[in-house]
């Protein structure tokens, strides 16, 4: 299928138009009370959004020429190894349970809880999720192998811990809205806005469809924990910000929210463990991230034993330790990755 950019630039206009246009009659029709008015607000509703689908199915197919043509055109050679293996050493029973939760399809809006010391990565984690969803970690084993559907992982939003808990619910919508380029000043007032409000009224958002995923981690450090605000604000942001039902055609959602502890013994951990266990099943709550030992990167090299080097041993990259953190392991994989992907002459 061939493309011109003019195409692509006059389908995005005319989405943004007709999806603004929807947005406002949904408003409209929250607050009309005549029968009548109601009924000409539902015809229109009912005109425009198989219009708005089917000019998104026909920017897709425009942008995937699109990136065909520029893929095909590039001299850069295939990757041996793409560099999201580097997350790939151990985290199993988080990934299975993170998988298990993905197959169940439950809901459509998915809330975790991911706790452990800074030095164990948990956004990394978040970043693996991500691939996983996309369907790509078995690209080691076939290089034509494509990601399943599309997966915006938004930049992380930082819990920052605040008294005033108005406030602090304030900071995290803002952060939230910045991410996916809703301008704050034009939303009126963010505490009566709500995700699907930010999903009618982000382009980001308004680029995936049914099939596709976000994925937002939370950073909660562990001097911003509260154990009587943090949860408090957490139940708000999944019971209220998150409690509007969204629409079939709206992507699936996962929001991480990330404990991360400054030492390994964190003093807080025992009150950490009994508020997220307190905070219901709603929300999902992964093993604590822990280090690594030398079976887990022998298992990693044993893994992709036919993309590197041969007879290449985990000892000829890491040291012999009794014990590993992930914020080095994945460092210096990546390393091993470039290595292979880039042999010096």
């Amino acid at each position: 299928m061939s493309y011109k950019q003019e195409e692509i630039d006059g389908l995005e206009r005319r989405c943004k138009i007709m999806q603004r246009k929807i947005s406002l009659l949904e408003e409209e029709l929250i607050l009309a009370i005549d029968a009548s008015a109601k009924f000409k607000i539902e015809h229109e509703l009912n005109e425009l959004k198989p219009k708005l689908a089917a000019a998104k199915r026909e920017l897709e197919d425009l942008l995937t020429a699109k990136s065909s043509v520029e893929k095909s055109s590039s001299k850069k050679p295939a990757a041996k190894l793409h560099d999201h293996h580097r997350l790939t050493c151990d985290r199993k029973e988080q990934n299975t349970q993170f998988k298990g939760i993905e197959y169940a399809q439950e809901h459509q809006v998915n809330f975790l809880y991911i706790y452990g010391f800074d030095r164990h990565e948990h956004e990394a984690l978040v970043e693996r999720f991500a691939y996983e969803l996309r369907g790509v970690m078995k690209d080691y084993l076939d290089p034509n192998l494509r990601a399943r559907c599309k997966v915006e992982q938004a930049e992380t939003i930082y819990l920052e811990l605040n008294d005033n808990i108005e406030a602090y619910k304030i900071e995290v919508l803002s952060q939230l809205f910045t991410v996916f380029g809703v301008d704050t000043h034009t939303c009126g007032p963010m505490l009566q806005r709500d995700l699907k409000y930010l999903w009618q009224h982000s382009a980001r958002l308004q680029s995936l469809q049914a099939q596709d995923y976000v994925c937002c981690y939370l950073m909660i450090p562990e001097m911003d924990w509260n154990k009587e605000i943090t949860p408090q604000v957490v139940t708000w942001f999944i019971d209220e910000f998150c409690g509007s039902t969204l629409p079939p055609e709206a992507p699936g959602f996962f929001f991480f929210f990330g404990i991360e502890f400054e030492e390994e013994d964190s003093e807080v951990k025992g009150e950490v463990k009994t508020a997220i266990r307190a905070g219901g099943r709603r929300v999902q709550i992964l093993p604590e991230l822990n280090s690594l030992g030398e079976k887990d990167l022998k298992q990693w090299f044993n893994r992709y034993k036919k993309q590197l080097p041969r007879r290449t041993k985990y000892t000829d990259y890491f040291k012999t330790e009794d014990i590993y953190y992930m914020d080095d392991v994945v460092v210096e994989l990546q390393r091993l990755i470039d290595t292979i992907n880039h042999p010096t002459s």
